[in-house]
């Protein structure tokens, strides 16, 4: 399961008067994360395949009230999955993402097949550089709030990658460890291309399936 939560504005020109490189701008790192959980958004992801349609992710993220998981008081998100190629659904997934702000403190998800508790967590920072990066928490993940059957376990992170001339990447950055031995082990990424403003551009989404030391990378990427 991946904490995908995307919005997608109009890019905004930096200033004529802002004397910074993207080299050595500070970039808004908690703001934007955080903004991926509290505004509604609905994005469209691509994964061109040649001879053939595209590969096609929407991913729907709507605010929900405030509520309680796993004894704490938090504040929930519903995002919905829905993967397609041509005409054809694929698949269609929904979770329900716990969170906290101030600091920004990612709490868990629940779904149909899936209860993950995060925990480690470590708060984001308010700017950072491009080349800056750092760990956001760890979780556990069973297949119910029963927490009988654990099916993985994995790892969060946050970096800034340069994009263009003056945006980066604001990615988190995810590992997904497999308890079960059929299952491959899966790493990836969910970002957002920003500017210094914190301006949200463009999104990408990066799947890497981990196979005998083969890696096979998918890049999925709005218009």
């Amino acid at each position: 399961m991946y904490k995908v939560s995307f919005l997608v504005l109009v890019a905004i020109a930096l200033s004529a008067c802002n004397s910074k490189t993207v080299s050595d701008a500070d970039f808004p790192v908690e703001s934007v994360m955080l903004a991926q959980y509290t505004e509604p958004s609905d994005t469209t992801l691509y994964y061109n395949i040649e001879n053939s349609a595209p590969l096609v992710v929407q991913i729907i993220n709507t605010p929900l009230p405030d509520t309680t998981f796993n004894g704490v008081p938090v504040k929930s998100t519903k995002s919905q999955t829905i993967t397609r190629q041509g005409e054809t659904e694929m698949e269609r997934t929904e979770s329900i993402l716990y969170f906290q702000e101030s600091p920004l403190k990612y709490i868990g998800s629940v779904s149909s097949d899936e209860y993950e508790v995060a925990s480690n967590q470590t708060p984001m920072p308010k700017k950072a550089k491009i080349g800056d990066s750092g760990d956001v928490n760890q979780s556990n993940l069973w297949t119910d709030a029963s927490k009988k059957t654990q099916t993985s376990d994995m790892v969060a992170k946050w970096s800034l990658k340069p994009a263009n001339d003056n945006t980066a990447w604001l990615c988190e950055d995810l590992e997904i460890y497999y308890l079960a031995e059929e299952d491959t082990d899966t790493k990836g990424s969910s970002c957002v291309e920003i500017n210094p403003n914190g301006d949200i551009l463009k999104s990408k989404m990066i799947v890497n399936s981990i196979t005998d030391d083969q890696v096979q990378e998918f890049v999925f990427v709005s218009k």
